[in-house]
């Protein structure tokens, strides 16, 4: 699950509590139960990562001495990879480099 869909359920149980749905019936007490069967299994998913983003990026530039241009996190067929878009020092060169997030290596 991605950390936008981690605060998006986030939100909603926080309204759902706010407005009084949440146990008051079996449709409030339903989508809670689903709302946080969701962010439960978010905090899983992020847990199992043995690198961040922000680890990631420290990594990268060190080991090539560029800039961050962007950096973004993705899933590709079943796995998490964190993409870093580096500019050389000198601005030469822009380029990106992939980290397996469960790993750590570049891939």
């Amino acid at each position: 699950m991605s950390k936008v869909a981690f605060i998006a359920c986030s939100l909603a149980l926080g309204w759902f509590a706010a407005t009084g749905s949440v146990g008051s019936g079996s449709v409030g007490s339903a989508v809670s139960q689903r709302v946080e069967s969701m962010m439960v299994e978010a905090t899983r998913a992020h847990a199992c990562f043995a690198i961040s983003l922000d680890q990631a990026i420290a990594m990268v530039t060190a080991k090539y001495r560029a800039r961050v241009n962007r950096a973004t996190t993705v899933q590709e067929g079943g796995r998490v990879v964190h993409e870093i878009r580096l500019m050389t020092a000198d601005g030469s060169r822009v380029f990106t480099v992939r980290v397996d997030a469960e790993s750590g290596q570049e891939i």
